[in-house]
């Protein structure tokens, strides 16, 4: 069944509110403690992106470039091929929240000196005239906007690690451009 979504976005206040329920809610019970191992697969020699902005197709070869820009030759592969897809439909799933991605830095055409080639997210708020953007975003950051947007008790992690939404309201906040407050720093 699809989600509705709300046709405007919702005030910085009610959001705020919606989190201060969920400090004060009970932790869940019976956490998952998610997969112990997994295989790597080697990445390919090239990935292509296709901006959704403009069009335009940006090729990133294997190269030196690769681990000068991340951690690892996989890391833009791992964004691309599969973190972005399942970031974009999990914000797709939002019913109350208006979030959205700025790929534009992975764009050789709308970026073409972008030095880091990450994703930002984008927070629409109905009483403020200017989006909250955090640049560096990943999936498990939209992973938890999705549960807190669904109302859910848990977090579920990367390797499918269940923690309590509370110990992610940090970052949440961060997230979502609400301020840093509330029980335990929290």
């Amino acid at each position: 069944m699809a989600r509705k979504r709300s046709p405007s976005p919702p005030a910085r206040t009610t959001v705020e509110a919606r989190v201060q329920v969920l400090i004060g809610a009970p932790p869940p019970k019976d956490l998952s403690m998610g997969a112990m191992c997994y295989r790597m697969a080697r990445p390919p020699d090239r990935v292509e992106y296709i901006c959704p902005a403009c069009g335009e197709r940006t090729l990133y070869p294997k190269s030196a470039g690769w681990t000068a820009l991340f951690s690892d030759a996989s890391g833009i592969v791992q964004l691309i091929e599969n973190d972005l897809p399942e970031m974009r439909r999990r914000l797709g799933l939002l019913e109350s929240l208006h979030v959205s991605l700025d790929e534009t830095n992975l764009c050789q055409a709308c970026s073409p000196n972008a030095r880091d080639l990450s994703v930002a997210l984008q927070v629409e708020y109905a009483d403020e005239p200017r989006l909250h953007r955090v640049s560096k975003v990943t999936l498990d950051d939209v992973r938890l906007i999705q549960e807190f947007d669904a109302g859910a008790d848990r977090h579920c992690g990367p390797m499918g690690a269940e923690t309590p939404l509370t110990k992610k309201v940090k970052r949440l906040r961060k997230l979502l451009g609400l301020p840093e407050k509330g029980r335990s720093g929290q």
